[in-house]
């Protein structure tokens, strides 16, 4: 029969022996695990700087805030005529800043001076009508048309 060493404290096994099932005892460290072998990313710093291995965050794109101008003055073209005015210019000053500048918003700022020109005629349109409405003397203010 064997006695167990003096030396060994309790519930440790000797030195060089596997503990039951595979455990690790407690004086041992774990093994080190590679990140990458389970899907998981590296870590990230700040955007736009360089992380582990050469990776770069990407940077968010800004839209042009002329172009979002321009859509919206566009949209309003149709109750007030300045604004169309105003669409045509945003939107024009816009595609060229965008074709400079590499941002986003260049299908806003296009309708933008699309639904500008658009404006721009119909309130053309509309004023030609009245003018030759009231030049050829066929509306009259105090009875209404004569036609």
């Amino acid at each position: 029969m064997s006695y167990p060493d003096p030396n060994q404290q309790y519930g440790q096994q000797p030195y060089g022996q596997q503990s039951y099932g595979g455990q690790q005892s407690y004086g041992q460290q774990p093994p080190q695990y590679d990140a990458a072998a389970y899907g998981q990313y590296p870590p990230q710093g700040y955007p736009g700087q360089p992380g582990p291995y050469g990776y770069y965050a990407p940077q968010p794109r800004r839209t042009n805030g002329l172009a979002i101008a321009a859509v919206v003055l566009g949209v309003t073209a149709v109750c007030c005529g300045i604004t169309s005015i105003l669409a045509v210019v945003f939107g024009h000053v816009a595609l060229g800043q965008i074709a400079r500048d590499g941002t986003d918003g260049r299908g806003m700022a296009l309708a933008g001076a699309i639904l500008g020109w658009v404006g721009v005629g119909v309130w053309v349109l509309y004023w030609v009508l009245v003018w030759t409405g009231v030049l050829t003397g066929a509306w009259d203010p105090r009875n209404g048309p004569s036609w």
